[in-house]
């Protein structure tokens, strides 16, 4: 058995897809401790996948991975009785048309399969075209690196493995035969049990062939049955429904929970649009309301505003000599007297606020004034405004006055009440 170490034979290989194929290979070592298990690590001379290529490191004892863990083939280990003999390249089978043969490529170091366009013995080089890739063309390709394939010759275990897969196709097949048939004859009972639907799935073929329906029946569809290889799907048809277009997807989820059942959209869509109309009329009679209401409503804050505020500013924007001509405006006792305290002692704050903003705008009225000479326009403009601003200060003084004699005077009256 020693002898066998170093000689070429022919060894199985297990792909990962579960096909066992017969290649050329090299035995590189024995294992013979009993000679009805012995086996043989090979080498295989003509790879065709990554994990049959000898590890180059390996054959040089550098190798730093073990035989699992590294992408290429430390050896393959087999048993001795199911080696073959070396299977020989037969060279005069190029020259048959359309021959095929495994042709090494030199970057990955694989064997891929061509066909072979012509052959010129003379140089012992081929011309073929790869089937994998892109299936280019290459010449030039000396004998060394092919290996004719022989269509003839086939593996005793692919035979035996493609009759037994035939024999187990042949029982899968007859098998899958009667479980349709089974399964077919439960979906018929099971759709007599079913309540008949008030829509018949497919009505909507009843205006074309029904070309559908057909084919679902060609792939075992039984009437009355819901969908699905069991019968577990639905029976009635899913309805397309129309929506509002332009809306969001949200907007019509919120008219389908408004509608309450209803399907139609459109019409639960013009009721929203006919009450928002009617709420947004309603609001504007309120409003209008509230507009008169507060019109007629007469209270010692529009007094102030109208009556005191108002000609202030109009009397500023008319110059001194409109103010001079003006007598000031002032607000009686008798339009106090209709007044609650409380509101009085509101529009006395609000009158000292504005006095001592227009008090802010004469003292920056002085200080403009001193940057323009006499007699210029600038500066007479300026004297109108201030002399205006005066006027203002006089006018709310004397409103604030009458205000603060009625609080006086009704404080008085209280005290006398409670003594």
């Amino acid at each position: 058995l020693e002898g066998l170490i170093g000689s070429k034979c022919s060894a199985p290989h297990v792909h990962t897809w579960g096909s066992r194929v017969y290649h050329n290979a090299m035995v590189c070592s024995l294992y013979t401790s009993e000679l009805a298990e012995a086996t043989a690590k090979v080498l295989f001379t003509n790879p065709t996948h990554r994990e049959m290529v000898p590890c180059a490191y390996f054959l040089e004892g550098e190798c730093r991975f073990p035989d699992d863990r590294c992408h290429y083939s430390h050896g393959e280990t087999v048993r001795l009785d199911e080696l073959r003999d070396y299977r020989e390249p037969k060279f005069e089978q190029l020259q048959r048309p359309g021959s095929r043969a495994l042709v090494k490529q030199a970057h990955t170091r694989l064997w891929c399969k061509g066909t072979v366009r012509s052959v010129d013995y003379e140089h012992r080089t081929c011309k073929l075209v790869l089937e994998e890739g892109k299936r280019q063309e290459v010449e030039g390709i000396p004998f060394e690196d092919l290996l004719p394939l022989d269509d003839t010759l086939e593996d005793v275990e692919e035979d035996e493995e493609e009759e037994e897969d035939d024999d187990d196709d042949d029982d899968d097949e007859n098998n899958d035969n009667d479980a349709d048939a089974i399964r077919r004859a439960q979906l018929v009972e099971k759709s007599l049990f079913q309540p008949a639907p008030d829509r018949r799935l497919g009505e909507w073929e009843e205006h074309t062939r029904g070309i559908g329906s057909k084919i679902m029946q060609k792939m075992g569809y039984v009437v009355g049955t819901g969908l699905g290889r069991e019968g577990e799907g639905i029976v009635l048809p899913v309805s397309a429904q129309v929506l509002p277009q332009g809306r969001s997807l949200d907007y019509c989820m919120e008219l389908r929970e408004q509608a309450n059942g209803d399907r139609d959209l459109f019409s639960v869509e013009k009721k929203l649009v006919q009450l928002r109309r009617q709420q947004e009329k309603r609001d504007a009679r309120d409003y209008a309301r509230q507009q008169e209401a507060a019109a007629k409503r007469k209270d010692v804050f529009s007094f102030i505003n109208d009556k005191v505020l108002s000609s202030g500013g109009e009397s500023s924007k008319g110059g001194g000599d409109a103010a001079q001509h003006r007598s000031p405006l002032a607000l009686g006792s008798r339009d106090l007297k209709e007044h609650s305290s409380k509101n009085l002692n509101i529009a006395s704050l609000k009158l000292s606020e504005e006095i001592r903003r227009v008090e802010a705008e004469v003292e920056r009225l002085k200080i403009a004034l001193t940057r323009h000479k006499p007699g210029t326009p600038a500066g007479d403009s300026l004297q109108r405004q201030l002399a205006a601003k005066r006027a203002d200060i006089a006018r709310l003084q004397a409103t604030e006055g009458t205000i603060s004699k009625e609080q006086q005077l009704r404080n008085d009256k209280r005290k006398m009440t409670v003594f």
